[in-house]
């Protein structure tokens, strides 16, 4: 029987994905002594799953099974008698193979993710231990927590429009919370990580997927302990706060589309304008490099903690019913002037929910834009006054600058929705 197109391409990544991990093992092996496996052992092991899943095609899973556990077999014994202090190379081994019966019985893409995702890991190991030292089992419990209950209650809420115009729909409640919180808990980690890596620009705009607030206080802090690298501080509040605009995009894109496209043209010209600005004011000082003795501040408290979420979902439900009563009530002006209150701690509520009731058709997507203009504008006049109020002359000077330029857009926004054009 002739072989197909895909089998000859899946045999040829089936070689090229034990090559990438074999290389990798390879090395490990001469820096840190390991056992077993290498550049030959690697690429055999995925051919040999190659083919036992070719043929498991034809006769059933249970030849790919007694594959799979034959290199298994090997693996172990092997690290017994090399006398491996753990069983990762072992464990790559097996993956391999797996990857191997997995292209031959033509799940392409899954062998690929788990090939190089696996390979990632075992080149990370320094780095992700060091990473893992950051961590405290608070942080642990808390993740874990908050994995549970959103696996467990998000299916068994029911799906039922309830409160004024139905807004109050108790999936929905939850999936936002589950959502803001995944992406929370993203730059949470990811904070923790660059902490310990003493980055302060990248870690103030990873940090902001958490709170740019939060970064900002502690950067207008720190720059009057450090002034040497104001510069440094200011560049990463402003960058950090250009995420908002960012996170802004990304909440209103998932949820509707329409939203996003009407956003768009604002979220541009802040971030043309706020880094253009920001350009400008830096361009001629001088940047000092940081030493190692200066690290970015520890990141908020975990956002995966129970009580953070179940804040957040109130905080959320208060708002979506406001604005409809508000719609309702007060027209337009109320629910602008919603966004202008909410926008003093977050933009990320006033945001989902705008997104929401305009897939629903509760108001115009024109009064969504204002509105989520509105709470921008006071979130980036906050932190542009904690800046002025705390931080040293020339942090305060960029983030003046820059800020200020973001806010006079925004603020241009918001007034052209009470002005007739």
């Amino acid at each position: 029987m002739a072989l197909e197109t895909w089998q000859l391409v899946n045999f040829a990544l089936a070689v090229a994905l034990g090559l990438l991990i074999g290389t990798e093992r390879e090395v490990s092996k001469r820096v840190r002594h390991t056992a077993i496996g290498g550049i030959r052992t690697f690429p055999l092991s995925s051919i040999i799953g190659y083919v036992v899943g070719i043929i498991g095609r034809s006769e059933g899973g249970i030849i790919a099974a007694a594959g799979i556990i034959g290199i298994a077999g090997i693996a172990v014994a092997a690290g017994i008698r090399g006398q491996a202090r753990g069983i990762t190379t072992e464990l790559a081994l097996l993956l391999t193979c797996v990857v191997g019966v997995a292209l031959g019985s033509g799940y392409t893409i899954p062998a690929l993710l788990a090939a190089v995702i696996g390979t990632v890991l075992l080149s990370r190991k320094t780095q992700l231990h060091e990473w893992v030292k950051t961590l405290t089992p608070d942080d642990i419990r808390a993740i874990v927590t908050f994995a549970i209950v959103a696996a467990v209650v998000l299916p068994l809420l029911p799906d039922v429009p309830l409160g004024p115009a139905g807004v109050l729909n108790p999936r929905r409640v939850w999936t936002v919370v589950v959502l803001v919180t995944g992406i929370n808990v993203a730059g949470y980690v990811a904070t923790k990580y660059l902490h310990a890596r003493h980055s302060i620009v990248l870690g103030a705009v990873v940090g902001s997927l958490v709170s740019s607030t939060a970064i900002t206080w502690a950067f207008a802090s720190q720059s009057r302990e450090n002034q040497q690298h104001g510069t440094l501080y200011g560049l990463g509040i402003a960058l950090g706060s250009a995420v908002m605009l960012g996170r802004v995009g990304f909440y209103a894109g998932i949820i509707s589309r329409s939203l996003l496209v009407a956003l768009l043209p604002l979220l541009l010209a802040c971030a043309v304008v706020g880094i253009g600005a920001l350009w400008l004011s830096i361009r001629r000082m001088p940047l000092q490099p940081a030493d190692h003795a200066l690290v970015t501040p520890s990141p908020p408290g975990n956002p995966a903690r129970l009580h953070s979420a179940l804040l957040f979902g109130i905080v959320y439900a208060v708002i979506s019913t406001a604005a409809a009563l508000l719609r309702q009530t007060l027209g337009q002006s109320g629910v602008i002037t919603l966004g202008a209150v909410s926008g003093i701690a977050d933009v990320d509520a006033i945001t989902l929910a705008m997104a929401h009731q305009t897939t629903d058709q509760i108001i115009s997507t024109e009064l969504a834009v204002s509105t989520i203009a509105a709470a921008m504008l006071v979130n980036t006049i906050v932190k542009l006054v904690i800046t002025l109020i705390r931080a040293e002359r020339s942090t305060r000077q960029i983030v003046a600058i820059s800020l200020g330029a973001t806010a006079l857009v925004l603020a241009a926004a918001v007034l052209r929705s009470f002005v007739p054009l």
